[in-house]
Order: structure tokens, then sequence, then C-alpha cells
């Protein structure tokens, strides 16, 4: 698979300045305590009750015995072992850390295995990294991705060498990435099977005669064994084989979604973040225009107009899960990515596209520490609010806004997500929150019959409180989904008179919150 490499002779840049841009990447992620993404309270939540599950009588008449056996646990499996070396907290940052270096580096390696040298191009991954899909937190398709990129590049070191090592090899990556998600998954296979299909063709050109059948087996014989788990996996219990559609619910929300998730790769929720990325992009694209010529090897226009296709069809919600269609544009814009390269002019070219390339990635990454370390105020208010609450409560939530979605880019409830900030509530602590999320085909953890009657009251989502009757009849819904004990309610969104009469009984107030005992 290696390409001619006319631009060689400008040598490569050092392997310590992709591992420096690499770690430099998760750079925000240790400077705040709260990595302010959308699903990750319920993440570290989820985190916090796996690690701590078999210590804990609470816990354990609570949820079901943790099961690991189901697609999408990469980040749990991992949190759960950096919890026997630190705080809960801590390896809940590392994994968010994780899916940012796995997805950067994921780049870098498949870049080196497709033109044999290392170049300061795959830095435009850091551009591309912290877009709307890191935003929603979906830690363990993160993690997917950067493990199918690797083992990607891992296939293409490993053409040449004799079938059962190549056959034994795809099968274990081929595991590993079903294990941390579904979808990374899905599209690691596709990526997998447009290069060898583009290959096959190349030779049926050259030679005018059919391939070999034989030759697909190092690629085909390695999915089997997670397509087999996957047959009797929780999400085909739980969820079948259906799945739906935007064009099931209208033309326009067919194009509102489809368009959404294209344009969330270059968004980040924050407008002014944005406005500088898109500046960003455009210098370093007029800086390459003018000191290199791109090269394109072969196989991306398959991969593309096949990725293109499958985005296109691809279903909103599948076996269980969400934002399907809204998951397949970063996975093909980082790959998109790995097998461009540029042929610098000369090797003063070389060395300034390698500064502005890695200047770019820099301006990137501090941008977003900035940001992020400005959201912390609000996040560590309510979380401070949460820690007053008596061990064995039941904490329940709602919202007096509406939930931040893929199709509002600049939405104020992304400054920071607070949907389920609730989670905090238990960690480290004998609490219930029934707002975390343990449903059996898509989480470790399940709750027990129990507690089932709260779980489903709170429902995977705050409720949007409309005014004071529709407040007291949530309220009401949640205190009778349990028995008797103290229960909390955590209403998101700034004071409105819809709150009023229960301003008086409130355990804690803030400007975008409000904590107040269940009657």
């Amino acid at each position: 698979m290696a390409s001619n490499r006319p631009g060689a002779a400008l040598g490569p840049i050092d392997w310590r300045l992709t591992v420096a841009v690499c770690l430099c990447a998760a750079l925000p992620v240790f400077l705040v305590s709260f990595p302010p993404l959308n699903d990750y309270p319920f993440h570290l939540a989820r985190f916090d009750i796996l690690a701590r599950y078999a210590g804990s009588d609470f816990l354990q008449r609570i949820y079901n015995p943790p099961n690991y056996l189901l697609p999408n646990v990469g980040g749990d499996v991992l949190a759960v072992v950096l919890a026997w070396m630190m705080p809960v907290e801590r390896a809940g940052r590392v994994v968010v850390a994780a899916v940012i270096i796995l997805q950067i580096s994921g780049v870098c390696v498949l870049h080196y295995a497709v033109w044999r040298r290392l170049s300061p191009w795959p830095f435009v991954s850091v551009l591309l990294a912290y877009n709307f899909i890191l935003l929603f937190g979906f830690l363990n398709y993160g993690i997917g991705v950067g493990l199918a990129l690797w083992g990607v590049a891992v296939h293409l070191v490993l053409l040449g060498r004799p079938i059962w090592v190549r056959c034994l090899a795809g099968a274990a990556i081929a595991l590993v990435v079903y294990f941390a998600h579904l979808a990374a998954f899905g599209l690691y296979a596709l990526l997998i099977a447009t290069l060898r299909t583009s290959e096959l063709l190349r030779e049926a050109r050259q030679n005018r005669a059919w391939p070999d059948i034989r030759q697909v087996l190092p690629e085909a014989l390695p999915l089997a064994p997670p397509l087999l788990l996957l047959l009797n996996s929780p999400p085909v219990q739980y969820g079948g084989l259906s799945f739906s559609h935007p064009l099931e619910v209208s033309f326009s929300w067919f194009i509102k979604t489809k368009l959404g998730a294209a344009v969330s790769l270059l968004s980040f929720g924050n407008f002014w973040l944005d406005v500088a990325h898109l500046v960003t992009w455009i210098t370093v694209l007029g800086v390459i225009a003018v000191l290199a010529r791109p090269r394109f090897h072969p196989s991306l226009w398959l991969f593309l107009t096949v990725g293109t296709l499958a985005f296109l069809v691809a279903p909103h919600s599948a076996l269980t899960g969400g934002y399907v269609e809204a998951r397949i544009p970063m996975f093909l814009a980082f790959s998109a990515v790995a097998f461009v390269d540029l042929n610098p002019r000369n090797a003063q070219a070389f060395r300034r596209l390698t500064i502005v390339l890695t200047t770019a990635a820099l301006v990137r990454t501090f941008a977003v520490a900035f940001a992020w370390y400005s959201s912390q105020p609000p996040l560590e208010e309510v979380v401070q609010a949460l820690r007053r609450l008596p061990a064995g409560s039941f904490v329940f939530t709602a919202s007096l806004d509406p939930a931040p979605g893929i199709s509002r880019f600049w939405d104020q409830n992304w400054a920071p997500p607070m949907k389920h900030v609730v989670s905090y509530a238990g960690l480290g602590r004998d609490l219930f929150v029934p707002a975390t999320w343990a449903h059996p085909a898509q989480q470790p953890i399940s709750v027990r019959p129990d507690v089932q009657a709260a779980y489903l009251a709170q429902g995977v989502n705050p409720p949007v409180i409309t005014d004071s009757a529709h407040l007291s009849q949530v309220a009401a819904r949640f205190r009778g989904s349990m028995d008797s004990g103290p229960a909390y309610l955590l209403l998101l969104g700034a004071p409105t008179p819809v709150i009023a009469l229960r301003d008086a009984d409130a355990v804690a107030r803030g400007q975008r919150f409000l904590l107040m005992p269940l009657p």
C-alpha cells in the first residue's frame, strides 16, 4: 500500500514532534476538574459505580452485577483499570484524554502506514478532534475510532506477511474495536473492505482478469467473530435489527439531520471559538496551496464515495443507539487526512509547512483549553450543592430549558452543557441518581427491579418544565416512583416565576439551577 514518495528527499519530521503534538492536544482535559461534555457526567458516574460496586452494599442493592460482554464498553474497561491506580475523577479525565490522543495518533500512524514517512500534515487532525461529537461526550465511540485507525495502520503494515499472521492480528483488532464501540467497528470494517476492493480492482485492470477470491480471506475472516458475537449481543436482544431513518419522520428532518451532522465536524458549540477555528482552517489551506501540492492515495476516492453513501442512508438510531449518522463524518475526515500527503516544493517550504501546521494545532488546543477553563464555575457550583445531600437519597432532575442538540450549534445550553450534571451527585457516595443511564443494551450496568420504577419515571433526559403546575406534576411522579426516604430534585435553568413557590425550601440555588427536596 505504500506509495512512491517524491517528497521524501526533504526528510521526514522528527517522530518526537509527532508525539509531542499528540500529547499536547489533550492539554485542555487536564486543566479542568469536569470536562464540559454533554454526556460526561453520567459516564463518570458509571465509571464510579463500576469501580466501587464490589465493595458497596448500597450499589449492589441498586444495580445488577456489571456485564462487560457487550459492545460500547471501551471507556468503561479503561476507567475501571485506571480506578485501581487513581481517583475515579482523574481516571475519567484520562479516558477523555485517551479519546483525543488515540484519534490524533491514529491518524498519524495510519498516514505513516500509507505513505511510509512522518509528515506534519496529520497535525490537522487536531483541528478535527474537538468537534460536536466530542462535545456530546460519545467517549466509547471516540475510543473506538482511535483504535480503528490504529487497527487499519497495523493491517497495512502486515501486508505481505503470512496469511495466518494477518488473520490472527486482524481478528484481535476487530474484537478490540467491536468491544470499544459497535459503530466504530462498522466503520473499521468499511475502511478495510474499501481498501481491499480498491486494490483488487486495480489488479484486475492491470491483469485483465478476475481477482482470486482467496485474496480477501485475510480481511474477511477476522470480521467474523465480532459479527457472530453481535447476533447474540444485548443490542440485538433488546433492540432487534430495527432502525429509524430521518426520512421516516419527514424530508425536512432528513436534510436537517444530515446537514447538522456534516457541519458539526467543524463546530464545538462556541461561536467565537468556531469563528477562530474557521479562520485557522482558511489560513492552513491557503499556506498549503502556496507551499505544497497535495497527493491523494488511489484508494481514497472509493472510500469517500462509499462512506458518503453510508452517511446518507445511515439511520438516526439503530439497535437502541442514537445519533448513528452523526458519527460517520468524523471517521471519514480522519481517514481522509491519513490518505492525503503533501509534496512540498522545496526544503524551505517543508520547514514552513511544519511550523504552520504545528502552530495551527497548538492554537486550536490553547483556544479550547481557555474555553474549557472558563466553563468550570457553573459546573463546580452545582457539584458543590449536590455534595450537601445526605446518604441514601434519590436525586431526580428536570429542566426549565430545552435540551441542547446537534442542530443548534450555539445554543446557550452548551455553555457549559448541564443536561446530565445531576449524575455527579453519586460520585463516591451512596446516592441513587435515576438519570444515570443504565440500559442493559448500551451500558454494563442496569438497575434492579426495586428501583426500576424510579429509573423509568426519570427517563433518559430531564423533563422540560413548562409551568408551575407541570413542575408539581413531575415532582409528584418522581416521588410516587419510590418508597419512603429522602428525595431531591435538581431543577436546571435560570430561576423563573415557575419555581418561586418552592424557592424558600431550596437546599441550594445557583445561577443555572435550584436544588430542592421532594415533599
